[in-house]
């Protein structure tokens, strides 16, 4: 059975015996020697042994069908690539499990030559076990095992999703098989009208998003792409397949017509499960390859480990992300019992990037002010699908009345939260919006519910309408539209922005600039001010006298006044004493009120009156 290199013996004992601050730095060269080693690597988890996370082993494999077993600690959120060759053993493969003996991750010759190399994301606290084999029971020879860890700022998800061809015009032929033509090993039985329909408008969607064009045409051999619908051969072995370009009969689909409905009505309908077989197949045909294998040139996706069920990082494998997923629409938040509608709507945000990097943007597609309107029911037509908008001022707006999230942020592309797309749907219903990495929309628009509205680095305007809605404009002056007259609402500060009382609801507003409101509108700050708004009492102080009051803590004070000018000149944070000069005011009345102190009445001559107010520890001189 295979040995430890002696050398990698030293630099663990070394690691013991001065403590493991070491990082991936390497032993320092003097120190290095030649030890006997005197124990082999374990065959099973229980006789493994430690690799550290940054370190590589060299060992062989002496017998054939032998394997070397080795243990990782891994952290939460920890991702690392592992690797396995440079040496003698020509056609590696390896297994990474857990505890249990599951099988996490495993490649064959995914890296250099027939070395194996793969990935694995773990969202816990755990020891993997990695096992190092070769190929066949007959492969020996030496190998070196390396176990990394990725930065998340390295992962390039559309490599996840690039099988590394693609077609050699972007003009792109089509041609719908009638009954009798056969091709890899299928005979059509035709495409009826409203399957041809079907497969015409998930070819629409990805012209919209893509530079390229689909033309229709009845000579197979100047097609490339050739559609057979079957019926009787495929016997629900697949639901149908479709043979990326480069490939022998590339351009050919073939798809199993007992599977999906038909007629219109079903789930051959935008947002149905048949309709997504439909453009998850011409996305193969686009060179588009699968998140969870590494179809063509393609990588796995980090912490996908099977084609279903496994979300990985961020939960980014699934079609409300990509529809090359097989984790069709959003079932981390649950997908309907319906077949019929619920899932994705043509290409998603991660696909559009990929037909994008590969064929060029459609930047002729929605130049002008658009509305996106927010589904309010489950039915036939329910799905989610990717905003591409090429400019105007466009806006997502949601008529219905149960709570919405409107999310006006477009996909990052990186392995983070919203790499894939930041979801806008309302709740209850499997259907929404992403945005496209790229695209700006501008306002949005909630329903008669409690709304949460998440703005972009744009100017955003958010319509909230009745209900306690919640908005976050983020980076750009934003404005928060409430159909209420100034007087009849009232904004106070709050630790986290301003809240917002009115006949509406109670509203609360971070990095929010403006609102506006139906006689004008005013930065936030002038507006925390007068008003009855839902529970406000009195008339307080606008303007200069709002500055002054603000600015002394008299937040309970009343102001009549035919003209004020307030100048603040010097503070003490260490005395607590405030110095000002007011002046140009005549017929002023000044009353406050300041929590545990008694009402005081002022002259009204202040311009010729000079006294000390002593209250809560404050000073104000008055000159």
């Amino acid at each position: 059975m295979p040995l430890l290199s002696s050398n990698w013996i030293f630099q663990n004992w070394l690691e013991v015996y001065y403590g493991s601050n070491r990082g991936a730095d390497t032993v320092d060269p003097e120190l290095s020697r030649t030890l006997t080693p005197t124990q082999e690597v374990g065959q099973t988890i229980g006789t493994s042994y430690e690799i550290l996370v940054g370190d590589s082993v060299n060992s062989s494999i002496e017998t054939g069908g032998d394997q070397d077993w080795y243990a990782v600690d891994l952290t939460a959120g920890q991702y690392i690539q592992v690797d396995l060759g440079n040496g003698t053993l020509e056609d590696s493969y390896l297994t990474i499990y857990d505890s249990n003996g599951n099988v996490l991750a495993q490649d064959d010759d995914s890296g250099t030559n027939l070395w194996a190399s793969t990935s694995y994301y773990s969202d816990t606290n755990q020891t993997v076990y990695i096992a190092a084999r070769g190929y066949d029971s007959s492969d020996v020879g030496t190998y070196q095992l390396t176990v990394e860890e990725v930065s998340f700022s390295d992962v390039d998800l559309l490599a996840t999703l690039d099988w590394g061809t693609s077609l050699s015009s972007n003009t792109i032929t089509v041609y719908f098989a009638p009954s009798g033509y056969t091709e890899d090993g299928f005979t059509s039985e035709g495409v009826n009208s409203y399957e041809r329909q079907q497969f015409l408008e998930s070819l629409e969607l990805m012209s919209q998003v893509a530079d390229v064009t689909f033309v229709v045409t009845t000579n197979a051999s100047q097609a490339d792409f050739r559609i057979i619908v079957d019926t009787n051969e495929v016997n629900g072995e697949f639901l149908g397949y479709f043979i990326p370009p480069g490939g022998t009969n590339s351009g050919v689909g073939v798809f199993d017509a007992t599977q999906w409905d038909r007629t219109a009505g079903g789930d051959l309908e935008l947002g149905g499960y048949g309709f997504v077989t439909i453009t998850h197949e011409l996305l193969h045909g686009m060179g588009l390859a699968h998140p969870h294998d590494n179809g063509g040139t393609s990588t796995v996706m980090p912490g996908v480990t099977a084609p279903f069920g496994s979300y990985g990082i961020f939960d980014l494998n699934q079609g409300i992300y990509t529809t090359m997923s097989y984790n069709t629409g959003f079932p981390t938040e649950g997908n309907p019992s319906t077949y019929d509608y619920g899932y994705e709507i043509g290409p998603m945000a991660l696909d559009i990037a990929q037909l994008q990097a590969t064929y060029g943007a459609n930047m002729t597609h929605a130049t002008g002010d658009n509305t996106y309107t927010l589904v309010s029911v489950n039915a036939t037509g329910t799905g989610y699908q990717a905003i591409w908008d090429a400019g105007g001022t466009d806006e997502i707006v949601y008529t219905g009345s149960a709570s919405v999230t409107i999310d006006l942020r477009a996909a990052t592309l990186n392995a983070e939260l919203g790499g894939g797309g930041f979801v806008s749907k309302a709740d209850g219903i499997y259907g929404g919006f992403t945005i496209a990495n790229g695209v700006i929309i501008e306002n949005a628009t909630g329903g008669s519910n409690d709304d949460i509205f998440v703005g972009n680095d744009a100017d955003n305007m958010f319509t909230g309408g009745y209900g306690d809605d919640v908005a976050n404009g983020g980076l750009g002056n934003d404005t928060f539209v409430v159909a209420v007259a100034r007087e009849d609402a009232t904004v106070t500060e709050t630790a986290d922005g301003y809240q917002l009382v009115s006949n509406f609801g109670t509203d609360s507003l971070t990095d929010i600039e403006f609102i506006a409101f139906s006689d004008g509108t005013v930065t936030v700050s002038d507006a925390v001010s007068g008003g009855t708004g839902g529970g406000g009492t009195g008339t307080q102080p606008t303007g200069l006298g709002r500055l002054f009051a603000s600015q002394h803590n008299l937040f309970e004070s009343f102001l009549s006044l035919d003209s004020f000018s307030f100048v603040r000149t010097s503070q003490s944070t260490t005395t607590s004493t405030t110095t000002s000069t007011i002046g140009l005011f005549s017929g002023l009345s000044f009353t406050t009120r300041v929590p545990n102190a008694q009402e005081i009445e002022e002259p009204t001559d202040a311009t010729a009156y000079s006294n000390d107010w002593l209250y809560s520890d404050t000073v104000f001189d008055f000159l």
